[in-house]
């Protein structure tokens, strides 16, 4: 018979792993893109409307554009198609930027320098 392990835990966690590959805040992005997909998903089915409905209510006529917003992959999202989509739904979006743990100096090299003080 195997012997237990008692540690709880071993080696890292997944986030300190993607943080020392340099991955995390685009692994959090991901994540953070698919739950909002998959919430408006539900908010647009809950009120039994079809993609078509749906882009005709967000005043366009592509409904690529509502296939785009919807699918979890798809990280390339503007802010405003989200709140417009989450008020047609009768929601709204809601977001915040908070204090990360490498004090604000977290940025990759090739994007330190886009705000200058």
């Amino acid at each position: 018979m195997k012997e237990m392990i008692d540690e709880k835990h071993i080696g890292s966690s997944l986030e300190d792993f993607l943080r020392e590959e340099g991955r995390l805040e685009e692994a959090r992005q991901v994540a953070a893109k698919r739950v909002l997909a998959r919430q408006l998903r539900q908010f647009i089915e809950d009120q039994h409307l079809n993609t078509v409905d749906m882009a005709e209510r967000m005043q366009t006529s592509r409904s690529q554009q509502l296939d785009r917003l919807l699918d979890p992959d798809n990280d390339k999202v503007q802010l405003d198609s989200l709140n417009r989509a989450a008020a047609i739904v009768g929601s709204r979006s809601s977001w915040s930027i908070s204090r990360s743990e490498t004090g604000g100096h977290g940025l990759p090299p090739s994007r330190k320098g886009w705000f200058s003080d």
